[in-house]
């Protein structure tokens, strides 16, 4: 149901002419993914919600430009840390219940923690001035 009218919302607002109204729409597509991952059971499937949450908010940074929409990029920045690192936290489950984990969810676990990582980094650095490790001024 929620798809249905963000899709047709998605058709009427495109990213090149009102990259704004865009970008919430598909802020919506992410949230509603979070929420429906929230009630979902198998762990298997929070995971795959999460990921697919990822991949609306990496879509976005990718085609928003962070100068013009540091606001928004902000979000998806930390929206996509917390997704991932929710699959993180899933994934440790799974691993936790058995003996010995094979190298593939090792690996899986490892490429989770990379991408949180990397994008909370980019959300941090964001604060930073350009060519500078010290903290914009007029943050607020």
């Amino acid at each position: 149901f929620v798809n249905e009218w963000l899709d047709i919302a998605k058709d009427y607002y495109k990213a090149e002419t009102e990259a704004t109204e865009y970008s919430k729409i598909m802020q919506d597509y992410a949230e509603a993914y979070e929420h429906i991952a929230f009630f979902e059971e198998n762990p298997d499937n929070q995971a795959k919600m999460q990921k697919r949450r990822a991949k609306y908010l990496e879509d976005l940074i990718d085609l928003l430009d962070p100068i013009f929409y540091m606001k928004i990029c902000r979000e998806c920045w930390y929206g996509a840390g917390t997704a991932h690192a929710a699959v993180l936290d899933v994934r440790l489950d799974i691993i936790r219940e058995k003996p010995t984990p094979s190298a593939d969810e090792i690996k899986k676990v490892n490429q989770s923690c990379m991408k949180a990582i990397k994008h909370f980094e980019s959300y941090v650095k964001s604060y930073l001035a350009p060519n500078s490790e010290e903290w914009r001024t007029n943050m607020d």
